[in-house]
């Protein structure tokens, strides 16, 4: 019998999750799933999981000896799959017992693609609530319309989530020809959804059907206070290897104005929210964080971003200036932080 989907599950030091994600995948009311099981250098209890649930599931164990990122993870256990369809599921969070039928059969009712449902957050079962940071009417998109969407943020970026058609997965990944050896933990599915998004001809998505279930870490907010200066750095790193290949990807597609105005708004709106995070960081720490935070700032949003720092200084200080003020000093801020932050 062929396989429907296959259901890859990288994991890193998430084993104490990893039971109730094979769970809810052994719950699945739809026959011939495969699972993949990336170890990706993790140094926990994984073998002893897979034995646990290896006479429950079809499973492939995957042991890498060192950490590799979660791109190259999710690669490793695409070029293992069988499946007609791969779906990509992260080992902290889990699936309804019918996500997989009701996404298979979507799939297969329209020749989609790709397929997503909606996605629900929180800790357990009991607490779950839809994600409210997509639209989730049922829609059926075809061509060009689907990478439009995604330019302007109509369609959630994460990898997660979703049924890819494997042949096609394949296909635009040999297509974008990325360089080897891509360490990255943050964004990695913005590319992969981006690159399937350039190839894709028929999009499905449901409202209320293959639900993908998001663990909130209650602890969160005050584990994204408390990152070091090199987990600060690294984060910014991914986004902005991500943002560049991207760009490179946008040229050779000669992607019009309009589309890159989308994305450029999405990138600013990026860098707000995470200067906001500055208010929350001691101040020994802030002066870094924003260093690595400009990483991502390309030439046309460095006035955004130079401007932004600006409140943020402000706020910082509980300075009150007249707005007159304001505008003179914005005429050397960007010499000003430059020094202040060593960035020449």
């Amino acid at each position: 019998m062929s396989t429907n989907i296959s259901i890859i599950v990288p994991v890193y030091n998430a084993e104490e999750f990893l039971p109730r994600c094979l769970d809810s995948i052994a719950a699945q009311t739809l026959n011939s799933i495969e699972v993949i099981l990336v170890n990706d250098g993790s140094q926990g209890n994984c073998s002893e999981i897979y034995s646990t649930y290896k006479q429950k599931l079809n499973i492939i164990y995957l042991a890498k000896k060192k950490n590799e990122g979660l791109f190259q993870a999710r690669i490793d256990g695409l070029l293992h799959a069988t499946g007609k369809y791969v779906y990509n599921l992260d080992a902290d969070d889990w699936i309804q017992p019918t996500t997989c039928e009701d996404l298979f059969l979507l799939a297969e009712q329209h020749g989609a693609d790709f397929v997503q449902g909606p996605r629900l957050e929180g800790t357990n079962e009991d607490d779950l609530k839809l994600f409210t940071g997509c639209d989730y009417h049922d829609v059926v998109m075809f061509g060009q319309n689907i990478f439009d969407s995604f330019m302007r943020g109509g369609q959630l970026w994460s990898a997660c989530g979703k049924l890819f058609r494997r042949s096609l997965y394949l296909k635009a990944l040999l297509w974008a020809n990325l360089p080897c050896g891509l360490n990255i933990n943050n964004a990695e599915g913005y590319l992969f959804v981006l690159i399937f998004c350039i190839h894709a001809q028929i999009f499905v998505r449901s409202g209320a059907k293959g639900a993908y279930c998001y663990y909130t870490n209650p602890h969160s907010l005050s584990r994204k206070f408390s990152k070091t200066n090199e987990q600060w750095n690294k984060f910014f790193t991914d986004m902005c290897l991500v943002q560049n290949i991207s760009y490179g990807l946008y040229q050779r597609l000669q992607v019009p104005p309009d589309l890159l105005d989308a994305w450029k708004a999405r990138r600013e709106a990026f860098i707000k929210n995470y200067m906001e995070i500055t208010l929350g960081l001691k101040e020994d720490q802030r002066c870094y964080f924003l260093y690595c935070l400009h990483k991502i700032v390309r030439e046309d949003t460095e006035e955004f971003f130079f401007s932004r720092l600006y409140d943020i200084y402000l706020r910082c200080r509980n300075c009150d200036i007249s707005i007159e003020e304001n505008y003179r000093s914005l005429r050397n801020i960007k010499t000003f932080f430059l020094s202040l932050l060593k960035l020449k």
